[in-house]
């Protein structure tokens, strides 16, 4: 039985052994002992602490939960021994592994972030540089290409700055640039760091001076100049503190408002028509798992971004400094994800409509016994739109009469078929019936247009046609159309009922007669079209229809 020891490394807690703890205790002694001299050591110290509880933490588990005596062995191979180190061998050895940790090691793990000590903005190219071993001009040069060809340059760069985390630490900067954690870069790094930040002091020391020289030649009130300027400072300081808390409350609200939004848009889609015609636009799909497929897609596509902005604006607003990258590259994998299945969706759509087919049938037609003949329509009370006399819809006439989709049970009508009014070759009245439908091929086009059912009644001279047509059971919606020609002979008069305002298409008539204007009159027919035997009122144009 051995004894173990409760420690905490970097805010970790560890069970170890009481040989390991004694064999880390003393690494970590001769650790701080080597580099008690350098600028920076306590940075240091804690660099290499942080590097050795996360390769501690790798090697415990639910079956393994005791640091053993061969884990602390593996961490001092893995960052090396100190005494071993002089500063000569600290660079020779640090430049070969500079040169090398590409070659050498190609399976080491890569870690993305953004390079903020090498940014133009937020650092994204120069990480995304090292992450996939390009020079970051050539990303950057990309990222100005795309936005001059698609416009969404500055959205996707917004987008990567939200998910992808900026180096901060020291190990994390080495993780970037796939360098070893160990003592030597950890050490050199932070040196590097220090060696900069004197420079920036120097320098900024030295224009400080100069500064301060030109301003005390300049006014003798140096000290009343230099108070008002920091008060400036801190003025505009806290304002922009203001902005930014503003624009991060901002942010989390106006992702919230997008997310109800897109949830309440996209289920809003799933309220058109029955359950036999899909009990959504999930007929305009091949299948229910295309339609699956495609309000997935789109959540992903647009609610990916709006839950990451969501996310920020919490960030931002309590200020969490936790790495996500974890979140953030599981976002982009899912973002992509729903492009794809959008890509997927559009085209699996389209194909249902890449063939169109039309069919005709002649109505058995009886010559009224009249010189008149009478049009009407059997308006379906499913068909009547009750919003239509409303004062809004009158006067910006926005609504149509009837409607253009109405259900009855299992049963799915369409409105309205259109009505054509021609002369006819000779003196008997003919009707054709046209119908018409897309599909995936010509067979599956046909069998659509064939499935189409409309009804047209004849009773002496009254023709009664229906409001509506249906498309069949269990059929997709491939933009059935029902068109109708009415073959008038020579001198033959036609009364057009209100009922026929919409159904009326493009019928030529010699007074230029809008469709909505020639209902409740008596029309003859003559060579050129119809001609209007009741239009008191009616204004009559020089040129024909």
């Amino acid at each position: 039985m051995n004894k173990t020891v409760t420690i905490n490394i970097s805010g970790i807690i560890f069970h170890i052994e009481e040989d390991a703890y004694e064999k880390l205790g003393n690494y970590l002694r001769t650790v701080r002992n080597r580099f008690s001299e350098e600028d920076g050591r306590d940075e240091i110290m804690t660099d290499i602490e942080s590097r050795i509880a996360e390769i501690l933490n790798e090697r415990v588990g639910p079956s393994k939960q005791v640091v053993l005596l061969l884990d602390v062995d593996h961490v001092i191979s893995l960052m090396g021994e100190p005494d071993a180190i002089s500063d000569k061998e600290e660079k020779e050895e640090t430049k070969s592994t500079n040169e090398d940790s590409h070659s050498s090691n190609p399976n080491r793990r890569r870690r993305l972030y953004r390079d903020t000590d090498d940014r133009v903005i937020g650092g994204v190219c120069s990480g995304l540089g090292y992450y996939f071993d390009l020079d970051p001009i050539w990303i950057r040069l990309g990222f100005v290409l795309i936005l001059f060809a698609f416009g969404t340059g500055i959205l996707f760069y917004i987008l990567l700055m939200l998910i992808i985390p900026k180096a901060e630490t020291t190990a994390e900067k080495l993780e970037m640039r796939r360098e070893p954690v160990d003592l030597n870069n950890i050490s050199k790094t932070v040196k590097e760091e220090f060696d900069g930040l004197k420079k920036r002091a120097e320098d900024f020391g030295q224009e400080a001076k100069q500064y301060g020289k030109k301003w005390k030649d300049d006014s003798r009130d140096w000290r009343k100049r230099n108070s008002v300027r920091r008060g400036f400072e801190d003025f505009f300081s806290g304002i922009f503190h203001i902005i930014g808390r503003i624009f991060a409350f901002a942010l989390l609200i106006i992702g919230i408002l997008f997310l109800i939004g897109l949830l309440t848009s996209t289920f809003s889609l799933t309220n058109f028509g029955p359950r036999a015609f899909g009990d959504s636009i999930e007929s305009l799909f091949p299948g229910s798992f295309h339609y699956a497929i495609a309000i997935a897609s789109f959540l992903l596509v647009f609610g990916i971004p709006v839950v990451m902005m969501i996310y920020k604006g919490i960030r931002l607003i309590f200020r969490i400094k936790r790495s996500d990258t974890i979140i953030g590259i599981s976002a982009l994998v899912l973002w992509i994800i729903g492009i794809v299945g959008c890509t997927y969706s559009v085209v699996s759509v389209s194909k249902g409509f890449s063939e169109q087919v039309s069919i005709h049938e002649y109505f058995p037609m009886k010559n009224a016994k009249m010189d008149t003949l009478y049009l009407n329509v059997k308006i379906d009370h499913d068909m009547v739109n009750e919003d239509y006399h409303s004062k809004w819809n009158h006067r910006y006439h926005f609504e149509r009469r009837w409607k253009a989709v109405s259900v009855n049970g299992s049963e799915v009508k369409f409105g309205y078929p259109d009505l054509k009014i021609v002369p006819s070759d000779n003196d008997s009245l003919q009707m054709i019936i046209y119908s018409s439908s897309y599909g995936s091929e010509k067979r599956e086009a046909l069998d659509r247009s064939k499935a189409i059912s409309y009804l047209i009644q004849q009773k002496d001279s009254l023709i009664t046609f229906n409001s509506y047509f249906t498309i069949g059971a269990n059929q997709h919606w491939r933009a059935q159309r029902v068109r109708i020609e009415l073959h008038v002979p020579k001198n033959k008069v036609v009364f057009l009922s209100g009922t026929m305002r919409d159904m009326l298409n493009e019928v030529d008539n010699l007074s230029n007669a809008l469709e909505e204007d020639m209902v409740d009159r008596r029309w003859k027919m003559t060579d050129k079209g119809l001609e209007c035997i009741d239009c008191a009122g009616l204004e009559v144009s020089d040129n024909p229809k």
